[in-house]
């Protein structure tokens, strides 16, 4: 355990996090920073959603861990046929080209074995953060993603048509 490396990095996520509203959950001796835990998914085949029969699948989970220096962004959405997953690996490094995105997909081992490839051309770094798999690497099966997707932490009450009164006397659009 490397608790300078450790702090560093949740410092760089704790900076970034004042700047972009965000979770910060230290997992194994490393931050995420859950900008957001998602929704249950309510819907037919629900079963496509879950992980081991017992870890919901977030719809709209985005979260950012750090590899060193480095950036990593997962996200989740719902798709037509299940979830659909997308990774986006920021280097610190000034070429735009450096950066990779990958595309939206239905499968998470799949988009998992891409990414795995991309960053295990650096040898000269440690990679055993990758050998948990996605779903701890994320924080997806921790309890404090859990525990928000059941307790609906970021389920949003959409409520349109109604006028507020400014003045405290009549409603307009204004």
């Amino acid at each position: 355990f490397d608790q300078a490396r450790a702090v560093g990095q949740a410092e760089g996520l704790q900076d970034f996090r004042r700047k972009q509203e965000g979770h910060l959950i230290i997992a194994d001796d490393r931050p995420l920073l859950v900008i957001s835990f998602g929704t249950r998914y309510s819907g037919p085949n629900p079963a496509k959603y879950r992980i081991e029969g017992k870890y919901d699948i977030p719809i709209g989970y985005k979260v950012i861990i750090k590899w060193d220096e480095d950036e990593i962004v997962f996200m989740t959405r719902q798709g037509h046929l299940g979830p659909e997953f997308q990774i986006v690996y920021l280097p610190k490094s000034p070429v735009p080209e450096d950066f990779t995105i990958f595309e939206w997909n239905a499968s998470i081992a799949e988009i998992w074995d891409q990414f795995l490839k991309v960053v295990e051309g650096h040898e000269d770094r440690d990679l055993r953060l990758f050998n948990q798999g996605p779903w701890r690497t994320f924080g997806v099966n921790r309890d404090e993603v859990q525990i928000a997707l059941k307790q609906g932490t970021d389920n949003k009450i959409i409520i349109d048509g109604i006028l507020l009164c400014a003045d405290g006397e009549k409603p307009t659009l204004k």
